[in-house]
């Protein structure tokens, strides 16, 4: 269906809990024409995960499945900042990660949603920032590059990341869509949105449309996750000159140090210290505007 309705140019890539690494659903996946996974695997400590609420099982055999594939793509989630967690249980994950077959590496702050019912208490922003440096180093010997602030990949492997992208659709329950200035959200219930497809309607619960000022910051905050700001790019997706759009913030980022001028004259580039501010601006961003919205869109998905 999404071959007959799209013109895809890139992979088909679906999200993985470990438990769904079996023979019969990999291999459903590969006749379903699915090129690039990623297995949310958050650790491979047992007292990490444990303090996640997840088991520690045999990773090696499941991931011997997903080789065998023969994936363009095998992206591996890991989380840092997790009670129990030390550098030398974050460096051992990343390498684990590498032998297992990952050709990127996904790492995210622990961040506490106020609809979970998570325990585990976030590490504090200093602790954060360190471990984000150990992730930077560790990567480094493990010859891969930085994609973005918290991705690691294969050099000249195909990306894994909807961030990056000027526009993506979700489909099936919670899914968010990416159109030009719009953010859409699917229901969180499975009754209204069938209900709403079986209507032929748009399975859409909100959405959040954006001025231009705001389109251009949202542009400009989705580039800054892959460490460069681009002015070709960002005038395609808003229509709008970025130095003209956004002159104040770009003036400041530069002088305070967190970007610089690149040579060519294409944008700019993130500095060391503007990796850090990222980290710790997303997780403002995640606290302040997506987490009430998903609070809201999971109550009312519960109704």
């Amino acid at each position: 269906h999404l071959r007959q309705y799209f013109a895809i140019r890139g992979g088909i890539a679906i999200e993985l809990h470990p438990d769904d690494l079996t023979e019969v659903t990999l291999e459903a996946l590969v006749q379903a024409g699915i090129t690039m996974i990623s297995v949310g695997v958050q650790s491979f400590d047992a007292t990490v995960l444990q303090n996640l609420g997840r088991s520690a099982d045999d990773m090696a055999q499941r991931m011997a499945l997903v080789r065998a594939c023969s994936f363009q793509v095998i992206d591996m989630d890991l989380i840092f900042g997790i009670a129990g967690q030390t550098v030398a249980s974050l460096r051992q994950d990343m390498f684990q990660a590498r032998m297992l077959g990952a050709t990127q590496i996904s790492t995210y702050p622990l961040i506490r949603f106020s609809y979970t019912h998570a325990t585990s208490l976030p590490a504090s922003p200093r602790q954060q920032r360190q471990l984000l440096d150990v992730l930077a180093d560790c990567a480094r010997e493990l010859g891969l590059e930085r994609t973005s602030v918290w991705t690691f990949a294969q050099p000249d492997s195909i990306p894994y990341t909807s961030v990056t992208r000027p526009a993506f659709i979700g489909f099936g329950v919670s899914a968010l869509s990416q159109t030009g200035p719009h953010l859409r959200i699917n229901p969180f219930s499975v009754k209204e949105y069938c209900l709403n497809l079986q209507k032929r309607q748009l399975p859409q619960q909100r959405c959040l449309a954006f001025n231009s000022r705001q389109h251009g910051l949202y542009v400009l905050f989705r580039q800054a996750f892959r460490l460069h700001l681009d002015k070709s790019d960002f005038q395609k997706r808003t229509g709008q000159e970025m130095d003209r759009c956004l002159p104040d913030l770009l003036l400041l980022a530069r002088l305070l140090g967190w970007i610089r001028r690149k040579q060519d004259g294409s944008g700019y580039q993130l500095t060391r210290r503007g990796i850090r501010l990222y980290h710790e601006v997303e997780q403002q961003v995640t606290h302040q505007l997506l987490d009430p919205v998903w609070r809201q869109s999971t109550l009312q998905g519960k109704l």
